[in-house]
């Protein structure tokens, strides 16, 4: 019998430890690409998310893959600070977020 396996990993804040640790962050990320490669390989899913509160933040391609902006944040205008909203949890920028998440989770075709 085969089990689907999957994983979803988070690094908030990964700015911070960007900027203090550049190399050891790009090291990260490339380490994190290959296991998901490898991962799918094997029927396996795994999902590196990354959140920044440095809306200008860049790393060299990730893998031999450019690390790109999600779709809710790719123009830069749309990673600055939304104005005070009283939307609740979900509203504004965090709402973008959890919105990119679960059209990325719903992207993974299902293993087999």
């Amino acid at each position: 019998m085969h089990r689907d396996v999957a994983a979803v990993l988070g690094f908030p804040g990964y700015d911070t430890f960007a900027t203090h640790c550049p190399r050891p962050a790009q090291i990260v990320l490339d380490t994190m690409a290959r296991h998901s490669r490898r991962a799918g390989l094997f029927g396996r899913r795994l999902m590196c998310l990354v959140q920044s509160n440095d809306p200008q933040i860049r790393f060299q391609p990730v893998g031999a893959v450019p690390a790109t902006w999600n779709d809710a944040e790719w123009a830069d205008a749309d990673r600055r600070p939304d104005e005070p909203t009283t939307a609740g949890p979900v509203g504004g920028r965090r709402g973008r977020v959890v919105l990119a998440v679960r059209r990325a989770l719903n992207r993974i075709p299902p293993s087999r």
